[in-house]
Order: structure tokens, then sequence, then C-alpha cells
């Protein structure tokens, strides 16, 4: 089913826009590049950014988990994240992406019925949480007459983006940045509750076998370790499609604007 978006044109510059903590509304649009075209879906509460410079090659940005949680009990009423991924990786963007941050993310006036903490703790990663951007996608496609995209997800953005790669068909590249591909061990790693709706990527190996990959992960990364991508890519029986860069200076939550200064977006390919 389409869902119907809201289009507002942003004519917004970097330089004159400030970071406010107190209202993510703005913060979304404090990232905007000038001519952005922000797009929110109301009835998901999933908003985001569009800049298009031609149909061709058009890279999909998902956020991370953001501020999920305030302590390993205690989920956070605002998940919108401190550093949104669109400002860090900013200078190495294509001419056409798109960026989508997380259900309730840079959400001001949270309906409450629709903005259950659900969709970013438990069931973040669960088979209607998934369809929200499937469907947030082909409302995009046909609005603007797109045919397939590249994806890349930070985090847990990288779980989604894996899982929409194993769903849809116009789906070129697939590109994680500390990307959690096995819930199930990160799960266990943390000693945290599983989560039993949650589709996880490690288990999408024959959706996943052909589409070119590349996963980057930090050597002192303690969140997302390196054995939940080594757990990822053992799973597969050619491995041909998947390239893994392990970088030594990035942790989970640093490094990664320095990882990118300089450094442009290049599509992974098959070997």
């Amino acid at each position: 089913m389409r869902k119907n978006l809201v289009i507002l044109v942003l004519i917004i510059f970097i330089a004159s826009c400030s970071i406010s903590q107190k209202n993510n509304h703005t913060r979304l649009k404090g990232f905007a590049k000038e001519t952005s075209i922000w797009v929110e879906d109301n009835s998901t509460t999933i908003k985001g950014l569009v800049n298009l410079s031609s149909k061709n090659n058009v890279l999909v940005v998902i956020e991370g988990d953001g501020n999920a949680w305030i302590n390993r009990y205690t989920p956070s009423s605002d998940p919108t994240p401190k550093l949104p991924l669109n400002f860090i990786v900013a200078s190495s963007l294509p001419p056409s992406w798109i960026y989508l941050g997380r259900p309730c993310q840079f959400n001001k006036d949270k309906d409450e019925t629709i903005c259950n903490s659900l969709l970013w703790t438990m069931d973040r990663f669960a088979e209607p949480t998934i369809q929200l951007y499937n469907d947030f996608l082909d409302s995009i496609k046909s609005q603007y007459g797109l045919s397939s995209f590249h994806l890349l997800g930070y985090s847990g953005g990288g779980t989604i983006a894996a899982i929409l790669a194993s769903q849809r068909s116009d789906v070129r590249t697939l590109t994680t940045l500390a990307g959690n591909l096995d819930v199930t061990l990160f799960n266990e790693h943390h000693k945290v509750s599983a989560m039993p709706s949650a589709i996880n990527p490690k288990d999408l190996v024959e959706q996943l076998e052909k589409v070119p990959q590349r996963h980057v992960i930090g050597l002192d990364d303690d969140i997302v370790p390196m054995k939940i991508i080594e757990s990822y890519r053992k799973s597969f029986v050619k491995d041909d499609c998947i390239e893994v860069e392990t970088v030594e200076t990035l942790e989970h939550n640093r490094g990664w604007k320095d990882y990118w200064h300089n450094k442009q977006f290049v599509p992974p390919t098959c070997n």
C-alpha cells in the first residue's frame, strides 16, 4: 500500500543552521543541503531528506539506533541521534542521495499512539518496522521515477539496510558501517534480552548471496565487535560479493567523521 508523503522544500544553508538539542525537528532541517527536499510520512513518523541531481546511482543512507535507551533497562522517550549520520558522511555523499531516519527520530510532536517505544527497542528489526521502510521507499521511488538504490546503513541502520536488500529487487549494493548483522549474537554479547520478532540478517544468506556488499568495522568497536561481522560472513557458502574493511582507529561512536574525510562513496562489487 502506497503511503502519502508530505513534501516540504528546504532552502537552507548548513553554515547558517544551528543544532538545537531542544528542537529535533529543526535539527533535521539543520543538516539539509541547499535545495534538499524534506520527506515525512505522518502515518509512520519516518522522516528524511531527498537530494537528487539525477535518477541514477541514488544512495539511501539509513540512520543508526540513535538515543534509543537511557540505560540497559529504560527506553528513551526520544530516539533522535545526537549526531545524525547524514552530517558525518555529508562530504562523501554522491550527487543523488536519500537520508532516512528511524521511526520517531526527529519528531518534535510525537503521536504517542504511533510512537510506541517498541519501534526503537524490541521491535526495531521486526517485519512491521521493515515494512514501514519498504512502503516509504516505494513511495519515493514512484514519486521521483527512480529505478534502483544503493543502501548504506550505520549500526542498527545497517541491519535495516541488509534486511531491505534481502527483500527488494531494486537494491543494487549494500554497505554497512558498524552494522549489526547477527542480531542474536549481538544480544548474547551484550547479555540483553532476545528479540523474538527480529529478522536476523545472518539468516538471509540465500537472498543476499549475490548482492555486492561492503561492511566497515572498527577494531576498537566494543558495541558491534568484529565477531558479529565474522559470524555473518561465515554463514555464506560463497562470499565473492562480500568485502569486509577493518579500520584500527574506529570505535562504534567515534572516528567515523575522520574515516569519511576526503573519501567518496564507491559502491561495492562482486569479485
